[in-house]
């Protein structure tokens, strides 16, 4: 867990590194998070979360803290994942073959579905890239969906916004007690430069 007294924008900061410097950890472990921002990292984040401005990290957060992002997961991880919570299980990832796109993962009972969103920067719509239908966000999309029940579970990017109490029910709901770090590992990410 974060802190209790780390300002939201130090929260926002350790999500937006967590996602440009951080591997993918689906055991549910703390991510490594490597000294440099690889540039295909750099690229996919920003064009996912355009543009670079002062509501750039809202829009990153109001993504990454969500109990059904994965971020870099790939489709083979995305089908293992959502296999393994059943018939409609869902992940929302970054595409690996659409770079710019989202991918909503899911489990319909005899193999993984993708489907494809693109953030429009201009409106600040997610448009599904096969129907062209454009929701206001993902939470929009994944609401008109009702074969969507469940996320699957060890999202890598919440804990920077857990706090306290909620830390010990959001790790239960996870369930991986050390996708919450403790306030040292957690103190290191936030001074880390």
């Amino acid at each position: 867990r974060v802190p209790a007294g780390t300002p939201h924008t130090a929260r926002q900061l350790v999500c937006l590194r967590l996602l440009l410097c951080a591997v993918q950890q689906v055991s549910g472990e703390l991510p490594e998070v490597f000294p440099r921002v690889p540039l295909r990292s750099f690229g996919v984040v920003s064009s996912c979360f355009a543009p670079l401005d002062a509501l750039f990290l809202d829009r990153v957060c109001s993504v990454a803290n969500k109990e059904w992002f994965h971020g870099w997961a790939s489709a083979a991880q995305a089908d293992a994942l959502t296999r393994q919570h059943g018939i409609g299980a869902y992940i929302v990832r970054f595409s690996s073959r659409a770079p710019g796109c989202f991918c909503l993962s899911r489990f319909t009972g005899t193999r993984g579905s993708h489907k494809l969103f693109r953030y429009v920067p201009e409106d600040g719509t997610f448009v599904k890239l096969d129907s062209r239908t454009a929701y206001a966000s993902l939470d929009a999309a994944i609401a008109d969906s009702p074969e969507l029940t469940v996320p699957a579970f060890g999202a890598p990017y919440m804990w920077p916004f857990v706090v306290g109490a909620e830390a010990g029910h959001a790790s239960m709901h996870a369930g991986h007690a050390s996708m919450h770090s403790s306030t040292d590992e957690a103190e290191s990410i936030l001074g880390a430069s």
